[in-house]
């Protein structure tokens, strides 16, 4: 976004920013605000989180999703995409999600922190055709990470997983997901239908956009008349 913040309320406690310029630089303007995040609470990554206290629950991943579609989808429409996704690069506060950093940034060890290099995504976290070396960034591989990380919120666990790096992928490339309503989590079975789609192997078969996305994970997963 040319170095500016995009900052949007979810309708509950959830709040993120995204900075998304190519450099994958801090946009200077905005430190203050990274600096007062840290001041208010402290910051954890949404694997932190989810690791210390497990799943969201559902009224937070709806509102994660709000944020992240209303911050990445004006990206998109200009050709814009982040295309490395994952749990390490949503930093939460207590009060919602402070920051979605850019694929270059490890994220701030300390308010005001220079970027660091990330290394390679996990394999979890990447869609089928990036793992087939086909449209490494673009719209789809941010769409299917998003549908990931709200299962994961939801769940606690990546829909697709593998003891090894090699059969992680090839569960991403052809293995199914467990329906969240099956996992014992008390969440409605009009979420599986959501995640069916938001995980189908033809990419063209997926949402199209942040916002149908958005819309769709907020109605229970039911697709939009």
């Amino acid at each position: 976004m040319d170095g500016r913040a995009a900052r949007s309320h979810g309708g509950s406690s959830e709040m993120v920013t995204t900075y998304l310029d190519a450099a994958g630089a801090w946009p200077r303007g905005d430190v203050q605000d990274v600096e007062d995040a840290a001041a208010a609470a402290p910051l954890q990554t949404l694997r932190d989180r989810l690791a210390s206290t497990g799943p969201l629950g559902l009224a937070a991943a709806r509102s994660l999703a709000g944020a992240l579609a209303r911050a990445l989808g004006p990206a998109h429409a200009r050709g814009r995409f982040h295309g490395a996704l994952d749990p390490g690069l949503v930093w939460l506060r207590g009060d919602g999600v402070a920051r979605l950093v850019p694929r270059t940034d490890a994220g701030p060890t300390s308010p005001g922190a220079a970027p660091r290099p990330r290394g390679p995504v996990a394999p979890a976290y990447r869609s089928p055709e990036q793992l087939r070396g086909v449209d490494a960034h673009g719209v789809y591989a941010d769409l299917w990470t998003v549908a990931v990380l709200l299962y994961e919120a939801l769940t606690g666990t990546p829909p697709f997983k593998g003891p090894s790096v090699v059969q992680t992928c090839l569960s991403v490339v052809h293995g199914r997901f467990a329906p969240p309503s099956s996992l014992d989590l008390g969440l409605p079975e009009s979420l599986d239908v959501f995640f069916d789609r938001a995980f189908r192997k033809n990419r063209k078969e997926r949402f199209k956009s942040m916002r149908d996305l958005e819309l769709a994970f907020a109605d229970d997963g039911r697709p939009a008349p």
